[in-house]
């Protein structure tokens, strides 16, 4: 079903709804390497409703590629997602769409999930993952909407936009198998070796650089993070000692991994 029937089936024109709270639309942050995956969450907050859908057209550069988009924790199986890509010189706009007939979704989280294919040719840096300002068609609010519970009414709402950082993958100026870029964004500074775990959930902190250079989450579905505990039994996992925070590094990827940046 093409997306701009399903726009104009659900009605989102520019009608004002009046409201005590403006729910926001917003897409997530990460930090990735080029030639790799990377997944954002486009989320809604302050809701005060009852919510029948919604569609929003993303801007990103072309050198990005959206390769799926899944339902998020708000959306029901009974929710209809559609999404449409389309590359225009350096820029690639993705018009998405979600709606459903029987159900809504009224409290704040995570409506869809999107996985980015950052490609080897994207430069390092921060590259913006926009909601676009202007109306693709002027009958129909193709920028963004959020609709009332029975799909007649665009509600009044705010957006935040989202991005992906993209780090060097040979910036390691300490050679502890871990990009510099990564430490000083999770630690603060270069002061870890990769041998520790710092937040004792059995990977060390060079595990879960690795884990994070492979797009892999953790079983809980969770992106790896130094700082934060993951679920156990992940790649790399070992159960915590008792007796400190030092690990032997026994998976050969990890000291491949060390081996090369000495």
């Amino acid at each position: 079903m093409k997306i701009q029937i399903l726009l104009t089936s659900m009605l989102l024109i520019a009608i004002s709804h009046t409201a005590q709270a403006a729910p926001t639309l917003s897409m997530g942050t990460s930090t990735t390497v080029a030639d790799s995956n990377s997944i954002l969450q486009l989320s809604i907050a302050d809701t005060d409703m009852a919510y029948g859908g919604f569609n929003a057209r993303l801007e990103y550069p072309s050198c990005m590629a959206v390769t799926n988009v899944a339902a998020g924790s708000l959306l029901g199986d009974s929710f209809v997602i559609d999404s449409v890509a389309a590359t225009d010189g350096a820029t690639t706009n993705l018009a998405l769409i979600a709606y459903s007939g029987t159900e809504t979704f009224s409290t704040d989280g995570d409506l869809l999930s999107l996985t980015f294919q950052v490609g080897a040719d994207c430069a390092t840096g921060q590259h913006i993952v926009s909601f676009a300002t202007v109306n693709a068609e002027p009958l129909v609010n193709t920028k963004h909407a959020i609709s009332n519970q029975d799909g007649t009414v665009s509600v009044s709402h705010l957006v935040t936009n989202g991005g992906i950082t993209i780090m060097e993958t040979d910036n390691d100026t300490d050679n502890d198998g871990m990009n510099d870029d990564w430490e000083i964004l999770h630690f603060g500074d270069l002061s870890h070796n990769g041998f520790a775990d710092g937040d004792r959930d059995g990977y060390t902190d060079l595990q879960e650089y690795i884990n994070f250079l492979a797009n892999e989450l953790d079983p809980a579905e969770t992106a790896f993070d130094p700082t934060v505990a993951n679920e156990a039994g992940g790649t790399g996992y070992q159960e915590p000692s008792q007796g400190g925070s030092l690990w032997i590094l026994m998976i050969p990827a990890i000291q491949s991994a060390v081996n090369a940046g000495q």
